[in-house]
């Protein structure tokens, strides 16, 4: 164990040399190369463990697992280690601020206006700073980071408890590890992560009250009873998704228990999902009624791609660099073929019991979100946040069928040895192939300068210190068209309101009827030109949130469209910093 977390140490020491060298310019295929070796030295020597032959105890198998979440949690922090630059941690450390500032929960934020409507995270957050006096970024980072490692740990109890196995369990949570979002979305500062270790902590508490032997944790019925409802409640609070998601597996879990005529039992889950079922319900109603018109674009969007009616079914084929393309495809292939094992062979055991069937059920939802992940043209984000409920099944079942391949005769030592090579050589590539596919994207892998389009490279301060003049100078709530890179910026820390589809005032050469309608129909007060636009095409393929030329663009922004308005009469430039300007559009949209 000790070797194993010294080669982790110096995987992390090489993944925050290649951070450096692309904050100080230098990144470049030695730099990439750097942080590849960082990650593998992370990874190899804990899945060689793992897989070995000669199974790890309890302890030594919890203690690996516990390594590669904080190791991988660091390589994130690292990342960003003086504020939060996502997008999304932007917008909810807005949320948090303001409860802080006010005192009070579900304050109007104009970034993501969904978020005060489920503060569990924000609201512990702003709880540890107010007792300990951290700022909310050491806060959140503390905060998230407890909730990251107590979600792992209550996988491996899941896994524990469903195949009463040590080694599944712990390559179960490799495995899960392997997610796509494992080391980005769910390990940042959004209200998702709040939420996920009380999903699995509700999992866990069913699996035990359902549990047909008479156990010491079984005796203790009353006690698991009020850790469901609470981890339901909290899950329902936190974030609106898992709490779904929740609901879905347990109702699956209570069709599972009648087609198994396991009537003694069936009234755990069943109660559980009504129970999750009218909290989620009544949290829209009385607490977060924007909710389903927040969720309703996505959910039209999922029935179009799958109905082929009313929406683009574009490739999302993966992209980039050959190898980031090969190491992405090398995963999803192994992983379905894994996944297929897994099921075959616990179908080929004839009548697991309750939980057994319905985490293998619930593992096949795999294949229809890789179509997903192929057909959409944002098939790899929709995936990706997908894959983080996905993956508890999947993780399970593929771990499943990777302890009978391990635990099979082999016709010689030598035989034997080559086949434990081949074990962790998969599993590197496969944990590479989460990394390709994850965040952040090849063009942001490594953090560096400024890039147009992009974001966590697009947060510089020149955009800070332009939001921070709009909240003093302007005060909260003004509309302003921006680009989506500030965007974020302007609605976390200048509070004010972004329209995120007001392209044709950029676009535009002119403004003219058609640009003065719009922004009279968005009510649009100001406008934020950042000139650097003009400096290059987006990395991410858009310049606006919403982009009706995105992907589409071969040369970027001309600088005299982002200029036109200061030789427009009637415009005022309250803030002109040389690469940031903004223009008040008042007066010229009240003329006659």
């Amino acid at each position: 164990m000790s070797t194993v977390s010294l080669t982790c140490a110096l995987g992390l020491l090489a993944v925050n040399l290649a951070f450096w060298a692309g904050r100080a310019g230098h990144e470049g295929p030695w730099a990439e190369a750097v942080y590849w070796a960082g990650q593998l030295l992370i990874v190899t020597p804990i899945a060689a463990r793992l897989v070995s032959r000669r199974p790890p105890s309890s302890t030594e198998s919890v203690g690996l697992v516990g390594l590669l979440v904080l190791a991988e949690y660091a390589v994130k922090f690292c990342y960003s280690p003086l504020m939060w630059t996502f997008p999304d941690e932007l917008e909810h450390w807005r949320s948090t601020e303001d409860i802080l500032r006010t005192g009070r929960l579900f304050t109007v934020n104009y970034a993501l206006p969904i978020s005060p409507g489920y503060p569990g995270l924000e609201n512990v957050t702003a709880a540890l700073s107010s007792i300990t006096g951290l700022s909310v970024f050491v806060s959140g980072t503390v905060v998230v980071g407890v909730a990251h490692l107590l979600l792992v740990a209550l996988l491996y109890a899941v896994f524990h408890r469903l195949s009463r196995s040590t080694r599944v369990a712990g390559i179960g949570a490799l495995v899960y590890a392997m997610s796509p979002h494992f080391g980005s979305f769910d390990s940042m500062f959004i209200y998702q992560a709040l939420a996920l270790p009380f999903l699995a902590l509700a999992t866990y508490a069913v699996l035990v009250l359902t549990e047909p032997r008479e156990s010491s944790e079984t005796q203790h019925k009353t006690g698991w009873w009020v850790t469901l409802v609470l981890s339901v409640l909290t899950a329902t609070v936190a974030h609106h998704v898992t709490s779904y998601v929740l609901a879905a597996l347990l109702a699956l879990f209570t069709v599972v228990t009648a087609v198994r005529s396991r009537w003694a039992t069936i009234h755990v889950p069943a109660l559980a999902c009504g129970l999750t079922v009218a909290a989620a319900v009544a949290w829209i109603h009385f607490a977060a009624p924007t909710t389903l018109d927040y969720l309703a674009p996505t959910v039209e969007g999922l029935t179009g791609h799958f109905a082929l009616t009313g929406v683009s079914a574009g490739s999302s084929l993966p992209g980039g660099p050959l190898a980031n393309q090969m190491l992405i495809l090398i995963f999803i292939g192994a992983l379905a073929v894994l996944l297929a094992y897994g099921a075959s062979l616990l179908w080929r055991r004839g009548r697991p019991d309750t939980g057994a069937t319905t985490f293998l059920v619930a593992s096949l939802s795999f294949y229809p979100v890789l179509v997903l992940r192929l057909i959409s043209d944002d098939g790899a984000e929709r995936a990706g946040r997908a894959f983080t409920f996905v993956f508890i099944p999947v993780a399970w079942v593929v771990a499943v069928g990777v302890v009978h391949l391990i635990r099979k005769p082999s016709p010689g030592a030598g035989a034997r040895r080559a086949r434990d090579v081949m074990a962790v050589g998969l599993a590197a590539t496969m944990f590479a192939g989460s990394i390709a596919s994850a965040w952040p994207p090849y063009w942001e892998r490594l953090p560096g300068a400024y890039q147009v389009g992009g974001f966590e490279r697009s947060v510089s301060p020149q955009g800070i210190a332009a939001a921070d003049w709009a909240r003093s100078a302007l005060g909260p709530g003004n509309r302003f068209g921006v680009d989506f890179s500030n965007g974020a910026l302007l609605g976390a820390y200048g509070r004010q309101d972004p329209v995120r589809d007001a392209s044709t005032l950029y676009y535009s050469p002119v403004f003219g009827p058609d640009q003065r309608a719009y922004a009279a129909s968005a009510s649009v007060r100001y406008l934020f030109v950042d000139r650097r636009l003009a400096q290059s095409l987006p990395v991410s393929g858009s310049y606006f949130a919403v982009d009706p030329d995105a992907g589409q663009r071969t040369k970027p922004i001309p600088l005299s469209s982002l200029d036109k308005y200061a030789r427009l009469a009637g415009v005022d430039r309250p803030f002109d910093s040389g690469d940031i300007v903004v223009y008040d559009l008042n007066e010229l949209l009240n003329a006659q």
